[in-house]
């Protein structure tokens, strides 16, 4: 009975490392809201969506990409993560997007096929709400990554162009 248990037990640890991550930011947008740890905010800004795209043209590639160590202990364990980070932003006449994907480089086994670049941890949208105005939707992590959401936030109301300290992340 107890090897019957071991076995499901580890049959259904392999099926939850199978599950297909999202390789491309649609696949992000579809599969995130609702999943486990992610949250969708939605707000509106009195900036332009053109406006917001060159604030995120600027400001995320000399933000957010990086490679990031962290390292924790406790009696009997130490670990090092390295994590690279790398923003891209895509923009158009009727749109702004930014992505933070991340890659974890040492310290954390892989168990999924991932993006090249790493999995989607933001996909940031704006889109116009009128002449000079601004729907902006934040999908990302509901914890651990608060001074990234800050930073973006601030960039899509034009209220600071700062960026986050991504040391305090996680």
């Amino acid at each position: 009975m107890i090897s019957r248990l071991a076995v499901l037990g580890a049959a259904a640890a392999l099926a939850g490392c199978a599950t297909k991550m999202p390789q491309t930011a649609e696949e992000f947008r579809t599969m995130a809201p609702g999943a486990f740890m992610i949250q969708v905010q939605s707000f509106e800004v009195k900036r332009s969506t053109r406006e917001v795209g060159e604030t995120f043209r600027r400001r995320a590639p000399e933000c957010l990409n990086m490679t990031i160590r962290t390292t924790s202990s406790s009696p009997g364990s130490y670990q090092v993560i390295d994590s690279a980070y790398k923003a891209t932003v895509i923009t158009g006449s009727d749109k702004a997007e930014l992505h933070l994907q991340q890659k974890h480089l040492k310290g954390v086994i892989t168990v999924y096929q991932e993006p090249a670049d790493g999995h989607y941890l933001f996909v940031v949208d704006a889109v116009p709400a009128g002449a000079r105005a601004s729907k902006v939707q934040i999908i990302g992590p509901s914890r651990g990554y608060d001074v990234v959401v800050r930073a973006i936030k601030a960039w899509t109301d034009g209220s600071s162009t700062g960026c986050p300290d991504m040391t305090k992340i996680g």
